[in-house]
């Protein structure tokens, strides 16, 4: 509760009002009566003015009013936080992880006409000779197989890395090796592949 001062005192004639005032009405609150008194002489007394919310919410009561509490705000416990910090952390490395991927994967395609023969170097240090009316694609990347895909007919001279194999995908079948020199032929239409070991 708060203080206010006031000069003087109630005369006889004040307090009379006052209980004439309280006999109208005993709801009234004595105090909030006297400061309207006293503020009417302006005399400084002390006095009590009553709590606001306290007689807010013996209004409500006495009205059949609902108050609603007030709703606190939510925190996250630090737990929470922590663990919502590292799967953030673990989409990011994922991200980074696919973008890195991508970025360094690149494929190159290569096709030869009517009576034209190609020849290819590839980064890996294998040699592709490419014969006419063939397509071949070829996917670089730093690390995994090396994969490449063949529509015709091609000599192979594949750099030996056994950390790496070499995989070709025709229509109608693959080829895997680590490192020698052979042909394929696969055509699309074709039921069948050849594949002849030079080396």
């Amino acid at each position: 509760m708060q203080k206010l001062t006031f000069k003087g005192h109630l005369s006889k004639s004040e307090l009379k009002v006052l209980e004439e005032w309280k006999a109208l009405d005993p709801q009234l609150d004595e105090e909030v009566l006297a400061t309207i008194i006293w503020n009417s002489r302006g005399r400084e007394e002390t006095i009590q003015i009553p709590d606001v919310e306290e007689s807010f919410k013996r209004f409500a009561a006495l009205n059949n009013i609902e108050i609603e509490e007030e709703s606190k705000a939510r925190t996250i416990p630090l737990y929470r936080r922590t663990w919502f910090s590292i799967a953030a952390s673990l989409i990011l490395l994922i991200v980074a992880g696919v973008s890195y991927w991508t970025i360094n994967t690149t494929s190159v395609e290569y096709s030869t006409a009517n009576s034209e023969i190609r020849a290819i170097d590839l980064e890996d240090g294998t040699q592709v000779t490419l014969n006419s009316n063939s397509s071949f694609k070829y996917v670089q990347h730093p690390w995994g197989k090396r994969k490449a895909k063949l529509n015709g007919m091609a000599y192979f001279d594949v750099a030996s890395n056994p950390d790496r194999p070499f995989e070709i995908t025709t229509v109608n079948g693959r080829v895997e090796v680590l490192g020698t020199a052979f042909v394929v032929n696969s055509r699309a239409g074709e039921a069948y592949e050849t594949v002849s070991v030079a080396e």
